[in-house]
C-alpha cells in the first residue's frame, strides 16, 4: 500500500532549511520518478541514431550523408507523424477525464492502438523503398 502523503507546513512556519528538506526534496524525488525514464528513453533513441552515424562515418562520406539524410528525413517524418497522433490521444483522454467520462479512457486507448498500428503499416513502404525514394530526391 503506498505511503500517505501529508500536507506541507504553511510557508510562514517554515525556515529555509525546513523548506528544502520537506518540500523541495520531496518534489525533486517525485519529479525524477517521472522524468527519469523519459530522459533515459530519449538518450537511448538519440544514442542509436548517433552510434549509427558514427559507425557509417567510418565507411565513407557518401555513406555518411546517405544515412544522415535517411535518419533526419524519413525517421523524423514517421516518428513525428506517430507522435502527433499519440499527442492527440493524450488531449482526447484529458478531455474525457475532464468531462467525467472515465469509462471512455480504455476505449480510446484501444482504438488508438489499432489506429497507430494501421498507420505504421501504411508508413512501412517508406522504409521498404527508402533507397529509391532517396535517389529520386537526389
Amino acid at each position: 500500500m503506498p505511503e500517505e502523503e501529508e500536507d506541507y507546513l504553511p510557508a510562514a512556519s517554515q525556515t529555509f532549511k525546513d523548506f528544502i528538506k520537506n518540500v523541495f526534496w520531496r518534489e525533486t524525488v517525485k519529479l525524477w520518478k517521472i522524468a527519469g525514464p523519459i530522459a533515459l528513453s530519449l538518450i537511448y533513441q538519440n544514442g542509436t541514431n548517433i552510434l549509427t552515424s558514427i559507425f557509417v562515418g567510418h565507411l565513407g562520406n557518401l555513406q555518411l550523408s546517405a544515412v544522415s539524410v535517411s535518419l533526419s528525413v524519413i525517421i523524423t517524418f514517421c516518428l513525428g507523424f506517430l507522435l502527433g497522433m499519440g499527442s492527440a490521444l493524450e488531449t482526447l483522454c484529458g478531455q474525457a477525464f475532464g468531462a467525467g467520462q472515465v469509462h471512455m479512457l480504455g476505449i480510446y486507448l484501444q482504438r488508438s492502438c489499432f489506429i497507430l498500428l494501421v498507420t505504421c503499416v501504411i508508413l512501412l513502404p517508406i522504409y521498404i523503398f527508402a533507397a529509391p525514394l532517396l535517389k529520386v530526391l537526389g
